[in-house]
């Protein structure tokens, strides 16, 4: 008796760990299915100077090899690491405060080995130029704006899914609005030049999309996500809009050429429209609606890839503590450099951190740092790579 009361409870252990891990994949046969297939796993080796959370990296190439770039925030550093070898290749030390360092860092731009720019948070004053041997090169000293703090409050973006790049002696960037003012106009000024031959600002408006007019949703929906398609044009991608506007940046400044639609058909725009919404509220809305994160050129493959959330039932005493971003499921749609839709993917929640990945020779670099990843490792990050063909 006491023997078939053991062997009924290790049945009923299996039984339940099957059930679960049914759930869990959601008859996925892996982490993803769809257009994008896994290619490859790279490991990048940390120091005591390094966290795994690459919050700010790129690939570049110097001399034919191609680096990842990660913009330390810890160690106030620029780490590049060998995508072959998967360890540290170079860093560069950014210089804090005084006259050839910066206060607060946020972004970078590789230009070339001589031309490294480092910019600081929110503003583009102050921003450093320094060599691959880490040595300063210049200091931006724009004119003051009138109309912002300061005049040099500029709410500027440098960031994964929002770019500053450096064309023809031009330091294009987007910026947020400062204060909550926008919200009812139809536009605001949202992306701007610098012209570092003239030193001078220009500003662009950037129209909202029509599912924006006339409602008020929460903050967090009025964003956007951008990236340099080839050295003339300009994608931007609004959290709610089911469409890509395409710009054209040139000697004139920037001008919208086209729009194309990039979404699934059960897209459903989020009903936030409330004149008063608790933190509860906020997150429950953002876990239960759909919303579009990066979109990224991938120069390689000459591929569009949008990242789009899916809506999950949301479960306070599950989800309380959890980031929205880093536990739903999501897709990423893929288009060609025409704008014709290649294929979609859906991953799985929890695995990786959609926020941050990056386009690389070999695929798309995915982080394995998803929020419910329990083995993470302070020595390592561990990317997965996907790819598809056209």
């Amino acid at each position: 008796m006491e023997y078939q009361k053991i062997t009924f409870s290790i049945l009923l252990i299996i039984f339940s760990f099957m059930f679960s891990c049914k759930n869990l994949s959601d008859d996925f046969k892996n982490e993803t299915e769809g257009f994008l297939e896994r290619v490859g796993e790279i490991t990048f080796a940390l120091d005591e100077f390094s966290t795994f959370e690459f919050y700010n990296a790129k690939i570049v190439s110097v001399h034919g090899k191609e680096l990842l770039a990660n913009l330390n925030y810890i160690n106030f550093s620029l780490d590049f690491y060998d995508v072959e070898q998967g360890k540290l290749f170079h860093r560069i030390k950014i210089g804090r405060g005084g006259p050839e360092g910066i206060d607060d860092v946020q972004g970078f731009w590789f230009h070339n080995q001589d031309s490294i720019f480092i910019f600081p948070r929110f503003k583009l004053h102050g921003s450093t130029i320094v060599n691959w041997d880490g040595n300063f090169v210049d200091k931006l000293n724009p004119p003051r704006i009138p109309d912002i703090p300061g005049g040099i409050l500029l709410n500027h973006l440098s960031t994964s899914s929002t770019p500053t790049f450096v064309l023809d002696q031009k330091i294009y960037f987007m910026r947020y609005p400062i204060d909550n003012r926008f919200i009812g106009e139809d536009s605001f000024e949202s992306f701007g030049i610098l012209d570092l031959k003239k030193n001078l600002f220009e500003f662009y408006e950037f129209e909202y999309p029509s599912v924006y007019r006339g409602k008020n949703h929460i903050m967090e929906f009025y964003t956007f996500s951008g990236d340099l398609m080839n050295d003339s044009s300009f994608l931007l991608s609004w959290t709610i809009s089911d469409s890509v506007d395409v710009y054209s940046v040139n000697e004139s400044g920037i001008s919208k050429i086209k729009s194309f639609y990039a979404s699934i058909p059960e897209f459903q725009v989020p009903n936030s429209n409330s004149s008063f919404i608790t933190p509860e509220m906020e997150k429950k809305i953002k876990f239960e609606s759909f919303s579009y994160g990066a979109i990224t050129f991938d120069p390689f493959r000459n591929q569009i890839h949008r990242l789009l959330y899916l809506p999950t039932q949301y479960e306070p005493g599950r989800h309380k503590k959890e980031n929205p971003y880093l536990v739903t499921d999501f897709l990423i749609l893929t288009y060609d450099d025409k704008f014709n839709h290649l294929g979609t993917t859906h991953f799985k929640g929890g695995i990786y951190d959609p926020r941050v990945f990056i386009v690389g020779k070999k695929g798309l670099f995915f982080p394995r740092i998803g929020q419910r990843i329990r083995d993470l490792k302070e020595d390592e990050i561990v990317y997965h790579v996907f790819s598809g063909t056209n």
